[in-house]
Order: structure tokens, then C-alpha cells, then sequence
């Protein structure tokens, strides 16, 4: 069902989710039931 990741940040805390070096959203801890999962509270727009 996918794989996991840990994280070196605090469970309290949001982070950013980057791609190459590029931040492309943020996103807050969260669980779906006895899983980890993440929310997304920011995307961040394409400046092109």
C-alpha cells in the first residue's frame, strides 16, 4: 500500500513538501485511523 517515510520534524509542526529544491506545497501531520497520513495546507503557485 505504499511506502513509508520518516521524517526528521516534529509530529506537531507543518512542512514543506519540495521537489528538487523547489517548494511546492505545505503540509500538516495527520492520521487516517491507526495510519500516518499528511494534509496539504498550501500549494504553492507556478512562477514561470
Amino acid at each position: 500500500m505504499g511506502d513509508v517515510l520518516t521524517l526528521p520534524h516534529m509530529e506537531n509542526r507543518p512542512f514543506d513538501l519540495t521537489l528538487d529544491g523547489t517548494r511546492l506545497a505545505t503540509a500538516a501531520p495527520a492520521r487516517n485511523g491507526s495510519r500516518a497520513a499528511a494534509v496539504i495546507v498550501t500549494i504553492e503557485e507556478n512562477h514561470r
